[in-house]
């Protein structure tokens, strides 16, 4: 046992375990963030299906109608933007200008 410590400290005064220990802790670390960001951007785009769903049950589809042109807002806009105020027309004029 007490061989193995002196190759430890061997090896970390070559500065080797000392950047492996790094390398691995980075590693980890951006792992973890990235299950982290993945699961936040799940539950946002979970909520935001349910706040469409809701929408439309609450004002029936017809009810959610476009702020420029008065037509309804598709069902697959208001699910993939469940805050849209306008039709997918109309949105892409506003944005051109």
């Amino acid at each position: 046992m007490c061989d193995h410590y002196l190759h430890f400290l061997n090896l970390q005064s070559k500065g080797q375990v000392v950047t492996d220990i790094v390398d691995k802790a980075n590693e980890l670390s951006e792992r973890l963030i990235s299950a982290e960001i993945a699961e936040i951007r799940k539950r946002q785009a979970d909520s935001d299906k349910a706040y469409a769903e809701s929408r439309m049950i609450k004002n029936g589809l017809e009810t959610v109608k476009c702020i420029e042109c008065g037509e309804a807002i598709s069902e697959g806009r208001l699910l993939a933007m469940p805050y849209a105020v306008r039709c997918l027309s109309c949105q892409q004029e506003y944005e051109n200008g």
